[in-house]
């Protein structure tokens, strides 16, 4: 869920709360109690709640869901337009899980967790996904009970000063008699209500309100206990090609268990250009310090610039528990844009390395041009690719971030034509990239479109800042 939230936000805005990190606990006793670990996240701040007469109302509320056959819920968040709109759909039933999310329209993935399976399934995709284990995307791997996981869930770590609890009577919901849990706390306005049922104790639905930096946070839930769900609900089966990543991965191995090139602690395992001009260069290291052996930069003989996209570890940001190596070692998938498209593809690349920490593509920092090489670059052919994307992302569990390529391409492309003060080009990429995100997240193209129009202000290009600025009121005014 932590990991999820963090992507919601791309939809709305961005969100200055980030979740608590929550320490190891020991596992849930009861599978029905952990089905709240989603569908209750109004409950935030339990943990901290006084040991009052709302306390006293709060263990008699756990204890109904632990004692749950089944959870259905829904989860609706108010766009920056002012419409609700439903992203999260879970259902839980004799210990399986199914969690149907729609981070946009276009973007939407059903995730199913059952017999210590797990089966991702990105709609836009020709294939679905199956791994052993349950999924770091699906908020059930970490050990929290479930009001511990509330807390970290609504709070989004703000959980001082503590909010103020309080319970009243309600009207009868449908005939239902009903009571009111309310949490205020007045730092940021924040306010929770959670609507129960007086006679079961379980929850029925909540509304939570907020105040951000980009204004008031809304959001609400509907839960339904104890009802039919169909077995079919939670197959591990869909109307497509699914890919075992236990064995796409042992092919990989097997495929790249001699490496190309070694330097120091650092094995090469591929080298590859994708159609679009992109250079990837994927590693492996037994080293993994602060200052490690990997590829900092890269040119072919045409003498195209290229600009790094950071490093890509597959094991990032699931749980750190489980991380994903190979050979019994980490991974690195790093990408080289060339800033202008290439017209010929190149055959061969000269890699340099130098020793230094290793990078993420979600906030990373510029490499460091000033260290020195590690020994002399190695020159090597480019496998090429038959797309845009390297073919081994599915067998790394990366699909997800193969999504996001199309517009993580031109954003760095942009960021480095920019710095090279190259500012209209760089505006011109950002446009690709707001343009690229009507497959992923349509909001967030008001990011890319506000560099962009300070790039062609700052250029003196006024009517097409103007135009870009109506582009961006447009997507916020759709979303």
């Amino acid at each position: 869920m932590e990991s999820l939230m963090a992507t919601y936000t791309e939809s709305l805005g961005s969100c200055t709360r980030r979740p608590e990190v929550v320490g190891r606990r020991p596992r849930w006793r009861s599978m029905a109690l952990a089905a709240t670990c989603l569908g209750i996240v109004a409950f935030g701040g339990v943990a901290v709640w006084p040991r009052n007469a709302g306390a006293a109302t709060i263990h008699r509320i756990r204890a109904a869901i632990s004692n749950a056959k089944s959870m259905e819920e829904e989860y609706w968040l108010r766009t920056p337009a002012g419409r609700w709109r439903v992203f999260d759909h879970v259902y839980y039933h004799d210990g399986m899980w199914r969690f149907d999310v729609t981070k946009s329209d276009p973007l939407q993935l059903t995730i199913v967790n059952r017999d210590g399976q797990t089966l991702t399934d990105w709609h836009q995709l020709d294939h679905a996904t199956l791994a052993n284990g349950t999924s770091a995307n699906s908020g059930v791997t970490r050990d929290q009970d479930a009001l511990d996981y509330a807390k970290a869930s609504i709070v989004m770590g703000l959980a001082d000063p503590k909010p103020t609890v309080t319970v009243r009577d309600h009207d009868p919901v449908n005939g239902v008699p009903t009571y009111v849990l309310s949490l205020d706390r007045a730092v940021d306005n924040y306010h929770a209500e959670i609507l129960v049922d007086r006679g079961t104790d379980l929850p029925i639905s909540s509304e939570v309100a907020f105040d951000d930096r980009d204004g008031t946070r809304r959001y609400r839930q509907s839960y339904r206990f104890n009802q039919f769900l169909p077995d079919a609900l939670f197959s591990l089966k869909p109307d497509k090609p699914v890919v075992n990543l236990l064995d796409a991965e042992r092919n990989l191995e097997n495929h790249w268990v001699t490496p190309i090139a070694i330097v120091e602690k650092c094995r090469v395992r591929d080298v590859s250009v994708t159609t679009d001009g992109t250079l990837w260069v994927t590693v492996s290291s037994a080293d993994k310090s602060e200052r490690m052996a990997l590829p900092t930069s890269i040119s072919t003989a045409d003498g195209a610039a290229y600009t790094p996209m950071g490093d890509y570890e597959p094991s990032f940001p699931s749980d750190d528990d489980n991380p994903f190596k190979m050979f019994g070692e980490d991974m690195y998938v790093i990408g080289f844009v060339p800033l202008q498209p290439n017209t010929i593809t190149p055959a061969w690349a000269t890699i340099s390395f130098t020793r230094r920490p290793s990078h993420y593509p979600a906030g990373v920092e510029p490499f460091d041009a000033h260290e020195e090489p590690l020994g002399s670059p190695i020159h090597l052919r480019l496998r090429q690719e038959a797309t845009n994307l390297p073919d081994y992302l599915t067998a790394l569990n990366l699909d997800r971030f193969g999504l996001e390529l199309p517009m993580d391409v031109p954003h760095y492309r942009a960021v480095a034509l920019q710095a090279s003060g190259r500012t209209v080009e760089a505006a011109r990429a950002y446009e690709q990239e707001a343009e690229a995100n009507n497959r992923f997240v349509p909001y967030h193209a008001t990011v890319p479109l506000a560099s962009a129009e300070r790039c062609y202000r700052s250029a003196g290009m006024t009517a097409e800042a103007a135009r870009v600025h109506a582009w961006a009121e447009k997507v916020r005014s759709e979303n």
